[in-house]
């Protein structure tokens, strides 16, 4: 059966995938200049060469040299740049003068020190220095820069050095009080205690705090209605515009009552905690497991009813071989279940016999199982399994039952 069959696909070439051929690289068409005028200003600058725009690729660029010649001056030498302002001992002397009216020719003149007026002692900075001898070389024996540089001890800082960096940084020790230098006029402020004391606990406190006595007010009718219904006070529910309907509403609940007065009593929480109810309180509930609500009722006839989608539905009719959608994702019943998946079965499965087979196949099949068949019996059977599939192919099952048939009716 297998030598009978052609091979799939076309022979490939030989030495195909080796080091040569792989190495070895064709050279790329070139580009044509209706795509390369688009590629031109997308590619990477380079230094050197010029991109076009792909609107002027098409351009001719005018021959000739670009630009306009510059003529030179003959004046216009470096030495003649170089040299600025007037030459000579009369032209500096000129320069001096109209630059003796800035301030700074006066208090920076070129190439001297700054003069700020300072009148300094005789020798002062050239033969006595600046400052103030330490004796540094005395005081590090003694180990004074030590101590300055590396303070193994830290004392306390004075009050008064303190309460500078509390004036200026806000220093203040952890819990400590801030004062600010009042005179409380013989009041100490660590021990007594402002505002004053409540004589008993008041329920409505927070109530008199929240709505505080208030003096009459003139206002509009508008800005009062308002304020009645958008400003709800506390403890009263927002008006809505009904009316008076705290006098009318005095003594009567809102809402449905849980027992109504024609209705029989129903028990208590002691009746149902001791049991005292009579014979038939024990009996189950009318509305237990169903509705007594009509339209909401689902009472099936069929006790054996089973509700929902198939997920293997055999009611549909199987699509026929080659015409099924791949993406048709139904069961049809033609797919194996779990114990198939969980064990499979070393030999092919039963799909085979449902596939189209031709007369020479069915009979290599035969032959491979050791089964005799004469040749007019098997183009017969071939014949008849044709007849009965809707393609007009045969499959091996209707072959091997047409074979059956043919041969039990001899």
């Amino acid at each position: 059966m297998a030598g009978s069959r052609l091979q799939a696909g076309k022979p490939g070439r030989k030495n195909v995938g080796n080091t040569a051929e792989c190495l070895t690289f064709e050279e790329a068409p070139d580009v044509p200049d209706e795509v390369r005028r688009y590629q031109s200003a997308n590619l990477q600058q380079e230094a050197g060469r010029t991109y076009k725009h792909f609107g002027s690729f098409f351009d001719r660029v005018p021959e000739g040299p670009f630009g306009v010649n510059t003529e030179q001056h003959p004046d216009d030498t470096v030495s003649n740049v170089i040299k600025q302002g007037r030459q000579g001992m009369v032209g500096q002397v000129q320069d001096e003068i109209g630059e003796a009216v800035y301030e700074t020719r006066r208090r920076e003149p070129l190439g001297r020190s700054m003069v700020r007026g300072h009148e300094l002692p005789d020798g002062m900075g050239s033969e006595v220095p600046f400052g103030r001898p330490l004796g540094a070389k005395e005081l590090d024996r003694q180990g004074q820069v030590r101590e300055v540089m590396e303070a193994t001890k830290t004392g306390e800082d004075d009050e008064s050095v303190r309460q500078m960096y509390v004036r200026t940084h806000g220093d203040y020790a952890p819990g400590e009080q801030r004062r600010r230098g009042y005179n409380w006029g013989g009041v100490d402020p660590d021990s007594n205690v402002f505002g004053r004391p409540g004589a008993k606990k008041d329920p409505m406190e927070m109530k008199k705090i929240m709505s505080y006595p208030q003096g009459p007010s003139v206002v509009s009718r508008t800005l009062a209605d308002y304020k009645l219904g958008n400003e709800p006070e506390l403890g009263r529910v927002r008006t809505l515009g009904f009316g008076d309907r705290e006098t009318v509403m005095s003594g009567t609940a809102a809402g449905v009552p849980s027992l109504h007065p024609k209705m029989p009593a129903e028990p208590g929480v002691e009746v149902l905690l001791r049991h005292q109810y009579s014979g038939g309180g024990c009996e189950p509930d009318p509305d237990l497991g169903r509705s007594l609500r009509p339209g909401y009722r689902n009472i099936v006839e069929d006790p054996d009813k089973v509700f929902g989608v198939p997920t293997v539905r055999t009611d549909l009719p199987m699509p026929q071989p080659g015409s099924r959608s791949v993406a048709d994702a139904q069961n049809y019943g033609n797919e194996p279940d779990a114990a198939a998946l969980l064990f499979p079965a070393g030999f092919v499965s039963d799909d085979i016999l449902t596939q189209p087979i031709s007369l020479e196949e069915a009979k290599e099949l035969c032959d491979a199982a050791g089964v005799q068949i004469e040749e007019a019996v098997a183009a017969r059977a071939w014949e008849e399994g044709a007849r009965t599939h809707p393609g007009g192919q045969c499959t091996f099952g209707a072959f091997l039952r047409m074979k059956e048939k043919i041969e039990l009716g001899r």
